[in-house]
């Protein structure tokens, strides 16, 4: 191999690396953690709530309602 198979190899290696980078900063604006804010809707019921993240355990979510969590810290 030469110097130029080498550099356009590597060039071609940093533009992966910024692709996964570039992936792995969405993901992180996904994810949900303590203390977000999550809306769940209730389609049957016709209304939808706002609650906060308490605590994630094996994936699953305490969720507090807003007010609730208002009046405890009062």
């Amino acid at each position: 191999m030469n110097v130029q198979e080498l550099s356009m190899r590597l060039e071609n290696l940093e533009h992966k690396v910024l692709q996964v980078e570039t992936k792995a900063d969405a993901l992180k604006q996904t994810s949900i953690q303590k203390g977000d804010k999550v809306k769940v809707v209730y389609p049957h019921l016709g209304i939808q709530g706002e609650y906060l993240v308490k605590k994630i355990d094996s994936g699953v979510m305490e969720l507090v309602a807003e007010e609730t969590m208002k009046k405890i810290q009062e």
